[in-house]
């Protein structure tokens, strides 16, 4: 119930949104062409971000986020009987590249396990493997920093190595499982004995 009210706010503050750029909009104004105007503000859109950053836009996957979050609203409204046709459906998708991503390189992997094991002066030897075992995670298992904070000693499956991400903690709102590699596996075992 939770996650469902969640997405809901998000698909509404997605709607808030178009109300805003679009100003005036009805239900007879949900065209494609209404869309794609505000698709376009979007794009132009100037914008206060951090601490006092100007930014100009959004990228390619925000409006992607924002057609989907529409589109579900959209598919609410036919399924209501309010419209005929959603009107995203004649309304061409972005194509979202991810070309910005950036990676560590084996050696900047290797230079911050060497900080953690040998180069910190930490409090404790639990700290420095519970650190050791974070930073596997995050290397090995994909997790964002917040599905990482949520996570429980009960989320870890030891039998079948994998690790679970629960709907609440998850992004996507969504339950997943991921699969724990020897070195995730490795750095847990090692934290759990010292915890112990």
């Amino acid at each position: 119930e939770e996650s469902l009210a969640i997405g809901r706010a998000k698909n509404e503050a997605a709607y808030r949104l178009f109300a805003l750029l679009s100003p005036g909009v009805n239900i007879e104004g949900l065209t494609p062409e209404r869309l794609v105007e505000f698709f376009r503000k979007l794009e132009d859109r100037v914008r206060v971000v951090g601490k006092g950053a100007v930014r100009r836009g959004v990228r390619s996957s925000t409006i992607m986020t924002y057609r989907t979050k529409l589109s579900a609203f959209l598919s609410w409204l036919v399924a209501q009987g309010h419209i005929k046709v959603n009107p995203l459906s004649s309304v061409a998708a972005p194509s979202v590249e991810y070309e910005d991503r950036k990676y560590l390189g084996r050696r900047d992997v290797e230079r911050i396990f060497i900080a953690l094991t040998v180069g910190i002066g930490w409090k404790s030897p639990l700290v420095k493997k519970r650190n050791v075992a974070i930073f596997s995670i995050l290397l090995n298992c994909g997790l964002r920093a917040g599905e990482l904070l949520g996570l429980r000693l009960l989320d870890v499956d030891w039998d079948r190595a994998e690790l679970t991400v629960r709907s609440e903690t998850s992004k996507s709102k969504r339950k997943r499982r991921v699969p724990l590699n020897s070195a995730v596996l490795d750095a847990l075992r090692d934290y759990m004995q010292e915890r112990h």
